[in-house]
């Protein structure tokens, strides 16, 4: 990632993920989804600019999470913090597979809220 001319530390730090839930378990996934927006809507709103998800209109078992992170060092605290390390944990047992995306921010408004 750091070798990419176009990436910038201090800029707004985009990642989607995209979940396939085990099949029986789309309840309790979207529940822990939203314990987690509710943790960090308390614990860093100014760390996670966005935080939401999408469910597949074909297959309800895929979703796709989308959250915009401050900066660099925002998307790490998100990795570290000891609470969303535990929402992790319990994340695991609900997910058959799961592939991460990064990006750069190329435009809008880095101070709005979306």
């Amino acid at each position: 990632m750091t070798d990419n001319p176009a990436f910038d530390k201090s800029r707004p730090f985009p990642v989607a993920a995209f979940v396939t839930v085990k099949e029986g378990e789309e309840q309790a996934f979207l529940s822990l989804l939203q314990e987690i927006a509710a943790y960090l809507a308390e614990a860093a709103p100014d760390k996670t600019y966005v935080y939401s998800w999408a469910r597949d209109t074909e297959n309800p078992r895929l979703f796709t999470l989308y959250e915009v992170h401050a900066n660099w060092e925002a998307a790490m605290w998100h990795r570290q913090d000891a609470a969303l390390v535990d929402f992790g944990k319990r994340f695991a047992p609900l997910v058959e597979s799961t592939r991460q995306s990064t990006g750069t921010w190329v435009a809008g408004s880095e101070s709005s809220r979306y």
